[in-house]
């Protein structure tokens, strides 16, 4: 199979809702944990923790879903990030810029997840709606859950074209 480069990854991402049950080897999922460890971030914060949620784990968060995300009952893995919010530089810097990185931050990771996952042959879906009380006593972890990813193997190979604005309604130059 040939290797695919990063562009090839891009067209080819796409949240899966359509997902095997089959269990994703803990090297696998160690890969796609490393590969968010060294994302960059600001002023080198990391203020961030990575969960990797599998087994039984796995079949709880699925069920700390609510009334949405059905699709994910068989889910063989998940990735949890919680905020870490520990580093004074970086707070002195978001109210210095009245912006926060960490969301930022996380978003990067999130990326770099999604993209070494599916890189490895594993599909992916953020998901955005959950019962996050039930999600923080499973992880053991009383920090604000930021996002959660569902990960497995999709059911089938689907090609989807992507439905995306054109370029020049999304990206402009600016030379002067």
């Amino acid at each position: 199979m040939k290797e695919m480069t990063f562009r090839d990854l891009v067209q080819k991402r796409y949240s899966c809702r359509d997902f095997l049950d089959t269990e994703i080897d803990k090297n696998i999922l160690d890969e796609i944990a490393d590969a968010a460890r060294l994302q960059p971030s600001a002023v080198n914060s990391q203020q961030y923790k990575i969960h990797i949620c599998t087994k039984n784990a796995a079949r709880r968060v699925s069920k700390a879903r609510g009334m949405y995300n059905r699709f994910i009952e068989n889910v063989p893995a998940f990735i949890v990030i919680t905020e870490d919010r520990r580093n004074i530089a970086l707070k002195a810097i978001n109210l210095a810029q009245y912006n926060d990185w960490v969301p930022i931050d996380i978003g990067i990771v999130v990326s770099a997840i999604c993209y070494r996952a599916l890189e490895l042959g594993v599909s992916s879906c953020i998901l955005g709606l959950y019962k996050e009380k039930e999600i923080q006593e499973i992880i053991g972890d009383k920090n604000k859950v930021a996002i959660v990813i569902a990960l497995g193997y999709q059911k089938e190979e689907k090609d989807r074209p992507k439905k995306r604005r054109s370029f020049d309604e999304i990206c402009v130059y600016h030379e002067e």
